[in-house]
């Protein structure tokens, strides 16, 4: 069941976002994290993987106390499909003890599958209580294909090299 205090964000929330994520996380007035047209294009943009918003919310007294976006992912194996979610920009109201919780498991209702990255140390020492386990990989080296798309569609660029 939803928390009637938990929903997606709209546009109309985005000064109420911005200042959440400017106080929680420390970051100065006009930091690009929080620039509108990069808010926009994080939570609200059309995408064909996701319909609607990409951000939540998590309310108390109709006031945003705690905010957490969403990056959709798809793992396929063999014939199985999950659905997961990557969460970012998780922040809360310091005084809002426990709302940062509750975020968080109302966006674990809606897919299979989270994880985490990263994240403050207040946010490393969270996550394992909420049911998130290390997975103890460390990435030292990686590659970003310049055309990742085409590499799952034509068959010339499945290689492993």
């Amino acid at each position: 069941m939803v928390s009637p205090n938990f929903r997606s964000s709209t546009v109309a929330d985005e000064a109420a976002i911005a200042a959440l994520l400017r106080e929680s996380l420390g970051l100065a007035p006009g930091h690009p994290m929080a620039e509108p047209n990069h808010l926009h294009w994080k939570y609200w943009e059309p995408r064909a993987d996701w319909a609607g918003s990409r951000s939540y919310v998590y309310l108390r007294d109709g006031q945003i106390v705690a905010h957490g976006a969403v990056i959709p992912n798809v793992c396929l194996w063999r014939e199985h499909r999950i659905k997961a979610l990557h969460v970012i920009d998780w922040a809360a109201k310091p005084d809002s003890r426990g709302s940062g919780v509750a975020l968080m498991k109302q966006i674990g209702k809606l897919t299979d599958a989270m994880f985490a990255v990263g994240g403050s140390e207040l946010t490393q020492q969270i996550l394992p209580i909420i049911g998130f386990k290390e997975c103890g990989t460390i990435v030292t080296r990686y590659a970003r294909p310049v055309r990742p798309l085409l590499r799952l569609v034509n068959p010339e660029y499945r290689s492993w090299r």
